[in-house]
C-alpha cells in the first residue's frame, strides 16, 4: 500500500524518508517489494529525444515542463525505493526478482548485453536505464549507483560486457555509466569485487580509454576522469586486502641497489594478483618504452586511436600522466576515509610501496616534465597521509631541493617548491626531522625569488623564505 502510493505521489518527499526508516523491515520482504517495482517500472512511460532536448534548452512550455517533471519523478520513484535497501538485499543470488537469469551468468559470458526482453527482473530494469541513450540524467546516475550495489558476480560480467561495447562504439554516456557502477561497486563491496576476475578486463578496458586524445573540457577527458577514480580505488580496495594478509597483495617487496625488486609469493591462490593495479600504474608511469601490459586486444588498442609505433614502444605522455593522477586520487582517498572501503586503508602500505620507487626516478630520470609530476605525487602524499611519510622526510627535502635548483621546466621547480611547503607545513615530527637541513633550501629559495624568471615560483620562494623567519600557515599558502 505504501508502495502504491509513493508511485502515486512521486514528488511526495515524505515517504522515501519514511521508507528509510523501515528499510530493514523492507530487506524481509524483497520478494513482494521486488514484484511491485518491476511491474510499476515496466508500465512507465519514457521521455522522446525531442520532450528531452526542448527541456535541456529550456524550450518547454509549462505544460510540457509538467509533463516532463512527472515522467521524470516517476521515473525516479522505485528507484528510491532500491535506494532505501540495506545492501543485504541485493546479495540473494537465487532471487528470480532481482537477477532472473543472469544469476547463471560467468565471467567466460564476456558477450552478455541485456536488451528490452531481460526486463523481467530488478536487473534487467537497472543497466537498461543506466545505459538507455534518451534517458533523464538523474534516472541514468541513480540507475548506475544502484547497479554498482548488485552482487559482483551478476554485475561485474554485465557491466564488463557493456563497457567494452561502450569503448568499441565510442558511447561516452554508457562509458560514464558503466564507470560509475564499477567505481560504487569497489566502495561498496571493496574486496569482493576488486578480487573478481573481470576486474582484469575492466582495468584493460580502462587502459584503452586512457590511451584516447581528449582536450580538457571534451567528454572524453570527462569519461578519463571516471577512469582515473575506477583505477585508484582499485588500489584502495588492493591495499585493504594487503593490510589483511600483512603483504601487497601477496608481493614481497625489496629494496635491493637501489631498485624495488617483487617475489610474487602463492600466486595460484589469487592469479589475479600477479599483476596488481598499483605496480602497474607505478609502472606505467616511470617507464617511457613497454607493450602496455592492461591492453588485452588488437582490436580495443586500434579503437584508440593510437599510432602504432606508440602500441608497440612508446608510452604517451599524457598516459604517464593519468597514471600520476591515479595515485594523486589514491592519496586523497585515503586522507578521507569517509567510506567503509577506506576506512581500512593502511598509509604506510601505499607510502612504503610507491615512495622508494619515485624518489629513485626523479633522482635518476632526464625526463624533466616526468619529474615534475612525480614531485605532485609525492606532494599529495605528505599532505595527504601526513606521519606515515616521517621515514623518507630528509629524503623528500633532498628531492625538493634538487628540483629548485633544476635548469628545466619551471613546472618543475614550482612542484619542488610546493613539496617544500608541505614538508614545512607537516606534523611536529616531520619539521623537527628536517630543520637540521633547512639552511641548504634557504640559500637555495633565497637565490630564486631573486633571480628565477617565473613571478609564480618567485612569489611562492618568498613565501618559504617567510615562514623560515616567521612561522605561518603554509597549507593556506599552498592554496594562493
Amino acid at each position: 500500500m505504501l508502495l502504491r502510493k509513493m508511485f502515486a505521489e512521486t514528488s511526495n518527499a515524505v515517504i522515501p524518508r519514511f521508507l528509510s526508516e523501515i528499510s530493514n523491515h523492507l530487506a524481509d520482504v524483497t520478494h513482494t517489494v521486488f514484484k511491485l517495482l518491476i511491474s510499476h517500472m515496466q508500465k512507465q512511460k519514457e521521455a522522446n529525444e525531442d520532450l528531452l532536448l526542448k527541456w535541456k534548452e529550456g524550450r518547454l512550455s509549462e505544460c510540457e515542463d509538467t509533463r516532463i517533471k512527472d515522467i521524470l519523478f516517476d521515473r525516479l520513484s522505485p528507484l528510491l525505493v532500491l535506494r532505501v535497501l540495506p545492501l543485504r538485499a541485493f546479495n540473494d543470488l537465487n532471487s528470480k526478482d532481482l537477477y532472473g537469469e543472469f544469476s547463471t551468468i560467468t565471467a567466460r559470458d564476456g558477450d552478455t548485453v541485456v536488451t528490452a526482453d531481460d526486463e523481467k527482473c530488478i536487473t534487467g530494469l537497472l543497466i537498461n536505464r543506466m545505459c538507455h541513450l534518451f534517458e533523464f540524467e538523474d534516472v541514468r546516475k541513480l540507475a548506475a549507483e544502484l547497479t554498482g550495489r548488485l552482487h559482483p558476480q551478476v554485475m561485474l560480467p554485465l557491466i564488463g560486457s557493456h563497457l567494452e561495447h561502450a569503448i568499441h562504439n565510442r558511447d561516452i554516456l554508457k562509458l560514464k555509466s558503466c564507470l560509475f557502477a564499477v567505481c560504487n561497486s569497489l566502495m561498496i563491496r571493496g574486496k569482493e569485487s576488486a578480487l573478481h576476475s573481470v576486474m582484469i578486463k575492466v582495468r584493460h578496458l580502462i587502459t584503452t580509454v586512457l590511451l584516447w586524445p581528449s582536450m580538457d573540457s571534451d567528454e572524453v577527458a570527462k569519461a578519463q576522469h571516471g577512469c582515473i577514480d575506477c583505477l585508484a580505488l582499485m588500489i584502495c580496495a588492493e591495499l585493504q586486502i594487503s593490510d589483511s594478509s600483512s603483504q601487497l597483495s601477496k608481493v614481497n617487496m625489496v629494496q635491493k641497489k637501489s631498485k624495488l625488486i617483487e617475489e610474487v609469493m602463492d600466486q595460484s591462490e589469487h592469479p589475479s594478483l600477479q599483476d596488481t593495479v598499483i605496480s602497474s600504474v607505478v609502472r606505467n608511469m616511470t617507464s617511457q618504452q613497454q607493450t602496455f601490459p592492461f591492453v588485452m586486444s588488437k582490436e580495443l588498442v586500434f579503437h584508440s586511436n593510437i599510432p602504432e609505433d606508440y602500441k608497440k614502444t612508446f608510452v604517451p605522455i599524457s598516459f604517464r600522466l593519468c597514471m600520476a593522477n591515479v595515485l594523486i586520487s589514491v592519496c586523497q582517498k585515503i586522507s578521507l576515509r569517509q567510506k567503509s572501503l577506506l576506512s581500512n586503508v593502511p598509509p604506510s602500505s601505499f607510502v612504503d610501496f610507491v615512495l622508494s620507487t619515485l624518489i629513485n626516478f626523479v633522482q635518476g630520470s632526464d625526463e624533466s616534465q616526468m619529474r615534475a609530476a612525480c614531485l605532485q605525487v609525492i606532494f599529495a602524499a605528505v599532505y595527504h597521509l601526513k606521519s606515515s611519510i616521517l621515514p623518507y622526510s630528509n629524503d623528500l627535502l633532498n628531492l625538493s631541493i634538487g628540483a629548485l635548483r633544476s635548469k628545466e621546466q619551471a613546472e618543475e621547480r614550482i612542484a619542488g617548491a610546493k613539496l617544500l611547503a608541505s614538508l614545512m607545513g607537516s606534523e611536529e615530527a616531520i619539521v623537527s626531522s628536517i630543520a637540521p637541513n633547512l639552511m641548504e633550501a634557504r640559500i637555495v629559495l633565497t637565490n630564486i625569488s631573486i633571480m628565477d624568471t617565473s613571478p609564480e615560483l618567485r612569489n611562492l620562494c618568498e613565501k618559504l623564505l617567510q615562514c623560515m623567519l616567521t612561522p605561518i600557515d603554509t597549507n593556506e599558502m599552498l592554496k594562493v
